[in-house]
């Protein structure tokens, strides 16, 4: 029976266990984000503390999620803290504004929470005002009734600056101002832009100030403006006259309030670098100067003015073309120029030398080609200097081309032809000959060589292939007057060295030929000797025939001559035999040897 009473009690424990461990799992906010208002640069820190958090923490930004980690990698600037899910962002920048919240993620039997949204405004000072005509300095120059459009701006305002004009005794200038505000590329603060438009009677300060509702006290930029005159340039030069070689000043004289700041040099317009005087000073001056345009610029603080001179340096002639040497037809007209520089300027006279005679006066000479050559001499003069000559000018008379020789040799071990041509012309052309046509260029056969020395003109012709030498070769020179052609004898010599070497061949043959012929003679004289011996051992006595036996043994490589002509010849006349074979053969060899050369 108690066992039956303590059941139900067990389970009410369990139950009202069961309860408690609920409600204690429950996450829920200790503390939530509220709305804030910040100034650009500083730390702010947006909290969050949850109780029982089961789930993990992050943060939204206008509906978007910023991440899990504590760290957060794409906003380096955002860190949640450790212990709890606060939100720290440093340094604040505009671009941070927005609307955030705080949440917290499920877990198996416990549900998400998330905070109440939070504003984040970003507040910004306006920046430092800076006047856009003083980028270059605090001071503006401008003419007596010149109108002055001065422009302040304030950059990254929130809220917008506001921008305010005075004078240099600090009273407010309203008339002639616009003022205008505009978004920033960022889009959350302001650019503060503001014109003043007016026309200063005198020198004066004018001050741009900005101030907004998170500065209160304003931010200034001042600019001076002054009235200025620009100078007025003189040049003065020391001696009006001016020859080459002379050292002399050119003077810059201004006109101009306040003083003249810096003087600039141009001669032909490029800077003459390290000169700032009033006054450049030119030492011996060269004739390269003459009408160079020498200029100076003064500046002041208005402005700027400039005057310029063109130099008149005098300087004694000189030749800067000589006449050349003219070739000429008998009849032709030609030119002869001679040309020269001087200041002033130069005058020509033409002399021919052989007779004295002046036949020109001008830069130009044109005469007739006579039968003769000529020489002409040019003549310059210049007011206030000597004068000066040419070299002088031949004209020569072109005439037809002359063969002088046709030479041989050889270059390499080849053959080679040599035609020396003079030829007094423009235009001297050698042309090679062979089998009555022109030899082209290109021919593998021939290689020519072409060298010109004056009126001297050589070709060479080298014949590649040897069987070009059994070919007639010619010589042809022609000009703009006429012509001229030789044959080259190359060929008697080269018959000669081929008939020798057709004499030496055949006798090699003959030669040969015969010792063939002798060989096989002597091969018939030794088996008729045998055979005599053999017949007179029958007829005679050992004894007797032993002398003659060994005469013909001596002596039978020698019997290779016709004289012996039968072997039925008497055994006595051996000795006599032998011996006219001998000098048979001796003859014969020595005839061989006289027409082979040897």
């Amino acid at each position: 029976m108690e066992r039956l009473v303590n059941i139900p009690c067990l389970i009410i424990i369990f139950l009202n266990t069961m309860v408690m461990n609920n409600v204690s799992s429950l996450q829920y906010f200790l503390t939530q984000p509220e709305n804030t208002t910040a100034m650009v640069g500083s730390l702010v820190t947006l909290p969050c503390m949850v109780a029982n958090m089961q789930g993990v923490c992050q943060w939204t930004r206008d509906g978007l999620g910023l991440g899990v980690d504590q760290e957060l990698a794409a906003y380096p600037r955002f860190t949640m803290s450790e212990n709890s899910c606060a939100l720290q962002i440093a340094p604040l920048l505009p671009s941070d504004e927005g609307v955030y919240q705080c949440q917290v993620g499920a877990m198996p039997g416990v549900a998400p929470i998330t905070s109440q949204s939070a504003n984040l405004r970003v507040t910004s000072e306006p920046g430092q005002p800076h006047i856009t005509q003083a980028t270059l300095g605090d001071v503006m120059e401008v003419k007596v009734g010149e109108k002055v459009l001065l422009e302040c701006q304030s950059l990254g305002g929130k809220p917008a600056a506001e921008i305010e004009w005075s004078d240099e005794n600090g009273k407010l200038i309203e008339d002639g101002v616009v003022k205008k505000v505009v978004l920033m590329e960022d889009g959350k603060t302001y650019r503060s832009i503001s014109s003043l438009k007016f026309s200063p009677t005198s020198d004066t300060n004018v001050t741009c100030s900005a101030k907004s509702d998170v500065l209160p006290k304003p931010k200034t930029s001042l600019i001076v403006i002054k009235h200025l005159k620009k100078p007025e340039v003189y040049l003065n030069l020391e001696n009006p006259r001016i020859q080459a070689g002379d050292s002399f000043d050119i003077t810059c004289s201004t006109e101009a309030y306040p003083v003249v700041v810096d003087y600039t040099w141009y001669i032909n317009g490029q800077l003459v670098f390290n000169e700032e005087s009033s006054v450049l000073r030119i030492k011996k001056i060269s004739k390269h100067f003459n009408k160079v345009e020498v200029k100076c610029r003064a500046a002041n603080k208005v402005g700027s003015d400039e005057s310029s001179l063109t130099l008149n340096v005098e300087y004694a002639p000189m030749i800067i073309n000589e006449p050349d040497d003219i070739l000429a037809k008998t009849g032709d007209s030609v030119t002869f120029k001679c040309l020269a520089e001087a200041n002033p300027p130069p005058t020509y006279v033409w002399i021919k030398m052989n007779s004295k005679e002046v036949v020109g006066f001008s830069a130009n000479l044109t005469v007739e080609a006579s039968e003769t050559a000529e020489m002409f001499v040019c003549k310059v003069f210049s007011e206030g200097f000597e004068d000066i000559e040419c070299s002088p000018a031949r004209l020569r008379v072109i005439k037809s081309p002359k063969i002088q020789a046709i030479d041989e040799g050889q270059v390499g071990g080849e053959p080679l032809l040599h035609c020396s041509v003079v030829s007094v012309a423009r235009k001297t052309k050698i042309t090679w000959i062979a089998n009555d046509g022109p030899i082209n260029m290109e021919d593998k056969d021939y290689e020519i060589i072409y060298n010109e020395d004056g009126v001297f003109h050589h070709s060479f012709l080298v014949l590649k292939n040897e069987e070009k030498r059994m070919v007639e070769h010619a010589c042809f020179a022609s000009n703009e007057v006429g012509t001229d052609y030789k044959v080259a004898q190359l060929g008697s010599n080269h018959s000669n060295y081929t008939t020798i070497i057709i004499v030496v061949f055949l006798l090699t043959i003959i030669i040969i030929l015969l010792s063939f012929a002798l060989f096989f003679h002597q091969r018939q004289v030794r088996s008729s000797v045998d055979r005599m011996e053999k017949e007179k051992q029958d007829q005679i006595p050992a004894t007797e025939t032993e002398p003659c036996l060994d005469v013909s043994i001596m002596n039978k490589e020698f019997i290779m001559d016709e004289s012996f002509s039968s072997p039925n010849h008497s055994f006595d006349s051996c000795n006599t035999l032998n011996t006219t074979l001998a000098r048979s053969f001796s003859l014969d060899l020595s005839r061989t040897e006289r027409r082979m050369g040897v």
